[in-house]
Parts: structure tokens; C-alpha cells; sequence
């Protein structure tokens, strides 16, 4: 499967979401041979946290009316992401679906909630 996101026209973040799609190819290459993902998810959670706070503080800067929303789906991103991670610190391993839903997650992201912010960035 290709790891590609949509590009949104502002710079910052379509590069972050590029990141974003290349961590999760490299945890879904690792997944499917059967190599440690630790590392690989690691760098994605890291990418991801990175992403988040950016968005934040282009959110707080335009005041954005959905940040709320917006805050909690990456809430819920992180929160899967971390019981990942803790699922491999206990030894179990991840199934290729793992890498797959995180990808599902930041495409329909980028698809809606991010354009909606770097619309409202662009209308500033």
C-alpha cells in the first residue's frame, strides 16, 4: 500500500503530513517482515506530536472556532498510538492493520479537518 496524503496548499503542513506518511510506511514495512516497529512507531508518535503542536499554534493564532474539535481527534490519534507503543513494550506485536488505521486516520484528517484549517488559515 502507497502512503500518500493530499496536499493542502500551506507548506508547513503538507511537509509534516509527507513525514507523517513516510513513518508510517517504515512502521508498516517493519510490521509486514516481522522486524521491531519500536523504533518506527516511536518516530511516528514523535513526527505526530510534532505535527500536533504545530497545528495548535496556527489554531490559537487565527483563533480557530473548531479547535476544541480538532484538539480532540488528535487526542484520539495519540491515544491509539501510545497503546501501541505499550503493546509492543509487553512483547506483543503489531499486525499490518495497525499501520494501516493509523494511515486511514491521517487521510481522512488531512481530508477534512486539516483542510478546513488551511482554509481558514489562507482566508487570514
Amino acid at each position: 500500500m502507497r502512503f500518500v496524503v493530499p496536499r493542502l496548499g500551506f507548506a508547513l503542513i503538507d511537509r509534516q503530513h509527507a513525514r507523517l506518511a513516510a513513518d508510517v510506511r517504515v512502521l508498516q514495512v517493519a510490521v509486514k517482515h516481522g522486524r521491531p516497529a519500536r523504533s518506527a512507531l516511536g518516530r511516528l508518535i514523535r513526527d505526530t506530536r510534532r505535527h500536533f503542536a504545530t497545528e495548535d499554534r496556527l489554531m490559537r493564532l487565527v483563533g480557530y472556532a473548531d479547535e476544541a474539535g480538532h484538539r480532540a481527534l488528535h487526542e484520539g490519534v495519540m491515544s491509539e498510538m501510545l497503546r501501541m507503543r505499550a503493546m509492543l513494550a509487553t512483547g506483543k506485536t503489531l499486525h499490518p492493520r495497525h499501520a494501516e488505521q493509523i494511515f486511514e486516520w491521517l487521510l481522512h484528517h488531512t481530508a477534512e479537518a486539516d483542510r478546513n484549517l488551511v482554509g481558514r488559515l489562507a482566508r487570514r
